[in-house]
């Protein structure tokens, strides 16, 4: 099984549940809970139950 740290450190936030930060570029930032992600997406879910990406 071969992890970048990137997949490394996503993984662990997620096995974790624990809200976290997310900033985007323009400044932009979500919080909520990592569902899943892949190598371009972060799939977060607020304290409402949506999912945003």
């Amino acid at each position: 099984m071969n992890l970048n740290l990137q997949d490394a450190f996503l993984a662990q936030l997620k096995k974790e549940g624990n809200v976290v930060a997310v900033f985007l570029s323009k400044g932009v930032q979500l919080k909520g809970v990592i569902r899943g992600f892949d190598n371009f997406t972060i799939f977060l879910e607020d304290h409402e139950g949506r999912l945003q990406m």
